[in-house]
């Protein structure tokens, strides 16, 4: 068994219900883009063979909370494989026994 690539997923949720539409377009676009530099700000310091997953969902019109109006996904950075150690290979096999 071994485990080979690690991923972070972040996960953006995002209420623009309380402004105008016509606000709300550029809002959504401005905190999209503010969402986006603060992932890719806090990545850097990840080992480079750590991928990232970014999932937002958007709520932009006055429906029920518990509904989303958009959604989406995208892979900001693709994870490499690493060599396992035989030590935790042999930890993970004791786990799933």
């Amino acid at each position: 068994m071994l485990f080979w690539k690690v991923f972070l997923y972040v996960m953006t949720v995002i209420d623009a219900r309380e402004h105008e539409f016509p606000d709300r377009i550029q809002l959504l676009n401005e905190m999209r883009y503010k969402v986006q530099l603060a992932i890719s700000n806090s990545i850097g310091p990840l080992a480079q063979r750590v991928g990232v997953f970014d999932i937002e969902f958007i709520q932009s019109t006055d429906s029920d909370p518990r509904t989303i109006d958009q959604s989406g996904g995208h892979l900001m950075r693709q994870a490499s494989e690493s060599p396992q150690g035989e030590e935790l290979t042999n930890w993970i096999a004791q786990i799933f026994r």
